[in-house]
Formats: C-alpha cells, structure tokens, sequence
C-alpha cells in the first residue's frame, strides 16, 4: 500500500442487527471503524502491525495491542478486521469498533458476529481493487 487510498463504506444486515464499516487509506496503513445496532460507538481500539510469522514460513502475520473502553466487548470485532488487513496488504491497520442493541443476548452477538464476518470479506474485496 503506498499514500492515501481513499475510503470505503459498507453496511450488512437491517436494523437493529445492522452494522456498518468505513476503511480509510492512512498514509501507508488502513483506519476502519466497524459500528452497528441501536447506538454505534468506540467500545474496542485494535492496533495491529505486521511481522513475519514466528512459524519460520513466509507467512505475513501481524502483533495486535487492544484497548476497551470501560463496560465494552467490541474487542473481537476490532480484532478481526484490524488483523485481516494487517496481514493481507502487510500494513499497520487500527480498527475502533462500537456495536451495541438493547438487551442483546448470546444468539444476538453471534448474529453480529456473523454479520461482520460477511461485512470483513466484502470490505478486503473492495480493498484489494484499490490496489
């Protein structure tokens, strides 16, 4: 990746389990910010850098520092899409991450999960015809 790429929009899902992400080219790294269900906001902040992988092979894999805002699990979220572009275009990716619907249960997170997973597939997609 070299300079500012421009930024992507793309939302999953309806409302209330509807969750959107926007990735934005920051010099020669990625900023994205994954939000969705009644009250999108900044509960998780993943940093992920790249690095060989310890393993000896040739694989691109990348060191994440996490950091939750007090009374927050959107750690997984930010996690996932920060180390997705980490290691796909071997950048330093910084993911904040906020989704949050009233009275979710353990069935409602995995259907964000579930969503972000279809959400993160779409945006490395669209990243990668920036290339």
């Amino acid at each position: 990746m070299d300079g500012f790429m421009g930024t992507t929009a793309l939302t999953e899902g309806d409302a209330p389990f509807r969750i959107g992400a926007r990735v934005s080219g920051a010099g020669d790294g990625v900023q994205l910010y994954i939000g969705g269900g009644d009250a999108p906001h900044i509960g998780s902040v993943a940093v992920s850098l790249p690095r060989p992988s310890l393993d000896g092979s040739e694989d691109m894999s990348c060191t994440t520092s996490v950091y939750n805002i007090l009374g927050h699990k959107d750690d997984r979220i930010a996690v996932m899409f920060a180390e997705a572009f980490c290691r796909e275009f071997g950048c330093v990716a910084v993911a904040a991450a906020g989704v949050h619907v009233d009275g979710a249960g353990p069935g409602d997170i995995d259907r964000f999960l579930a969503l972000s997973e279809r959400l993160l597939e779409r945006a490395l997609a669209e990243w990668r015809g920036r290339r």
